[in-house]
């Protein structure tokens, strides 16, 4: 699961077993994860005190904001899309590149 986040139900699961004294490359192999993601969210339920059994009114948003209280919930930047006329007038002028062109793409 390069790069993605834990579901609710995984990092639940996660805390649970890290209460049971599993060690984290068990918990890792349990729940298909990586060792390294597994320490991220082992981590940061420590810097938030968090234990188990959790409170049973705690849900999930607010155990992702107590977990990782730094991160906003904004929503993604929409990308806009490339003129590929423009791109293709731009490529007959002499010395500039489609890395010069991407460079200025994602400057915008």
């Amino acid at each position: 699961m390069p790069n993605q986040p834990l579901t609710m139900h995984q990092i639940r699961e996660l805390l649970r077993l890290h209460a049971a004294q599993l060690s984290q490359p068990q918990i890792a192999r349990d729940l298909g994860l990586s060792l390294g993601a597994v320490n991220k969210y082992v981590q940061a339920a420590r810097r938030a005190a968090l234990s188990w059994p959790l409170p049973d009114e705690l849900t999930d948003a607010q155990l992702r904001q107590r977990l990782f209280p730094d991160q906003t919930s904004a929503p993604p930047l929409a990308k806009i899309p490339p003129d590929f006329v423009a791109i293709q007038q731009e490529l007959k002028r002499k010395g500039l590149t489609r890395f010069l062109l991407w460079q200025k793409y994602a400057a915008q």
